[in-house]
């Protein structure tokens, strides 16, 4: 019996010394890290293919590159993923329904509706939602193109 106390009381005092030596442990390491208010992030600014801006376009231009992404400004160091937007094509004054897209890049429906749009088409980018380490948004702001 007093071989097992002597067991339990050594065990004890092992896991309390381990205990107290990983917690003293945990207290000291510093891990660098930029803290990021998402009051300071301003939006970024939404681009088709990484340069266009939105104006009038070529159907070429829209499908060389057929994904949008955003960029902050260099300043916030950020970067920004594209998880969703809509899309909505107006022609001849009849706005259709507009199609949800997942990810940054254009769904073959979407490239296929560009690929037979009449000059004058209009394309809206919508409801666009991006994350960053400064958590996710939604661009609020209508993105527009016409068709050149």
């Amino acid at each position: 019996m007093r071989k097992f106390k002597l067991t339990v009381l050594l065990a004890v005092f092992v896991s309390t010394a381990s205990f107290g030596f990983a917690q003293k442990a945990a207290d000291s390491i510093t891990i660098p890290a930029k803290t990021i208010s998402k009051k300071d992030v301003s939006n970024p600014t939404i681009y088709i293919g990484g340069n266009m801006s939105g104006g009038q376009q070529t159907i070429d231009a829209l499908l060389a590159k057929p994904f949008l992404i955003a960029k902050g400004s260099e300043s916030d160091g950020i970067e920004w993923t594209v998880l969703s937007y809509e899309v909505t094509f107006v022609s001849n004054g009849k706005e259709e329904a507009p199609i949800r897209v997942t990810g940054a890049e254009f769904t073959d429906q979407i490239k296929h509706r560009i690929q037979a749009a009449a000059p004058g088409t209009m394309i809206e980018f919508s409801n666009i939602q991006i994350q960053s380490s400064a958590g996710k948004r939604t661009i609020v702001q209508t993105f527009m193109v016409r068709i050149r």
